[in-house]
């Protein structure tokens, strides 16, 4: 991790300059998360844009907590989508897959034209899509015998895969 050094990778390149930089394994699955194809990354705007919206507000959030409750929900409350700080894409989607049901009822209180996304279903594949194969990848790049060289080809493949 080189994020309080400035100018590291810099440095590190002075002497030789052929040495190769690699982000962390955190950091390339998010980059790998970005090479997704054109309707996934719709579905995943769409995901973040609703959940920054229902979170940003206060009220529109306690709103949404009560309302998870009162359905019964095994969450209550939606995780934060912050770009710069970031563990796993695929657990945030998979919290709001989880709550689709609650979303949707949410969106419909507040006359939100998003609502129908949710409830179309091929939305809802692509982002169980989206669940699966992000934390699929995140098991994968964890473990104590994980090696650069290997989580860099899963990181390939997925990516080949994503754009499809």
């Amino acid at each position: 991790m080189s994020g309080r050094f400035q100018s590291v990778q810099t440095l590190v390149k002075q002497k030789p300059p052929q040495r190769v930089w690699t982000h962390c394994m955190v950091h390339r699955e998010d980059l790998a998360s970005k090479e997704i194809s054109f309707g996934l990354n719709i579905v995943l705007t769409m995901v973040v844009t609703v959940v920054n919206y229902i979170k940003i507000r206060l009220l529109k959030s306690r709103i949404f907590n009560a309302l998870c409750k009162d359905m019964g929900a095994e969450h209550s409350t939606l995780q934060f989508y912050c770009e710069a700080r970031w563990l796993s894409r695929g657990i945030f989607l998979q919290r709001v897959y989880e709550l689709k049901e609650e979303i949707v009822t949410f969106l419909e209180v507040e006359n939100s034209p998003v609502a129908e996304k949710f409830r179309d279903a091929l939305f809802v594949m692509k982002l169980s899509y989206l669940v699966e194969k992000l934390n699929t990848l995140d098991l994968q790049l964890q473990g104590a015998n994980t090696h650069m060289l290997d989580t860099s080809d899963k990181v390939s493949a997925f990516c080949r895969k994503m754009k499809l």
